[in-house]
């Protein structure tokens, strides 16, 4: 009992870390923000913050992670049973969290300040591994064809998502959920058709 209080008790302050620091560098930029500051907002002190977090750049690009997470937690698989069914259903639900948003202003955070972008990086790309991981978790029955055609379709959008984070926009247009969504559902058609139709026999 004890230990699972003092666990509950980590988690909250890392999630807490977490969101003080993407606030606080979103607002004042990276360069502005100090470790104290951030430590101060969050209540605990600097020695403490460094149990959690080697620097202020892992801090800010941790919120993704916090966000992730309980948007996986929440989530409750529907669909016609199918993998890309089930991977179409995750990816809505997780725009609807708003995690492509906060994906966006990392994006948009990195671009201004270079020191984050192998934090975000690493960010994004521990997003999809857990993103894949709930999703096969939900039919550990299943076939291995099935997980393989899951971790396909979750591949290919995150090259989707990826790349439409990386275009080139200016910094006040918003994000377009709808948009990308809708580019997502025509993704995951073309995967429904290359996974039904026989590849032809290369030479």
């Amino acid at each position: 009992m004890v230990e699972g209080l003092r666990a509950a008790k980590r988690a909250a302050t890392q999630r807490e870390l977490a969101r003080v620091a993407f606030a606080a560098v979103a607002q004042q930029g990276l360069t502005a923000v100090t470790i104290h500051e951030i430590a101060a907002r969050a209540g605990v002190s600097r020695r403490t913050f460094f149990n959690y977090f080697g620097c202020k750049e892992e801090a800010v690009a941790a919120w993704l992670g916090v966000q992730v997470d309980v948007a996986l937690t929440q989530w409750e698989p529907a669909g016609d049973g199918s993998a890309l069914d089930l991977v179409r259903h995750l990816m809505a639900h997780n725009l609807d969290a708003g995690i492509v948003e906060s994906l966006l202003r990392l994006s948009r955070m990195a671009q201004r300040d270079e020191a984050l972008g192998p934090y975000v990086r690493d960010a994004q790309w521990a997003m999809w591994q857990r993103v894949a991981e709930r999703a096969v978790a939900v039919a550990a029955d299943r076939d291995e064809e099935w997980a393989v055609s899951v971790q396909l379709a979750v591949g290919a959008l995150f090259a989707v998502v990826s790349g439409w984070l990386a275009a080139p926009a200016p910094p006040e247009r918003e994000p377009d959920p709808v948009a990308l969504r809708e580019r997502l559902d025509r993704v995951i058609g073309m995967l429904a058709r290359g996974l039904e139709t026989p590849s032809a026999a290369v030479g």
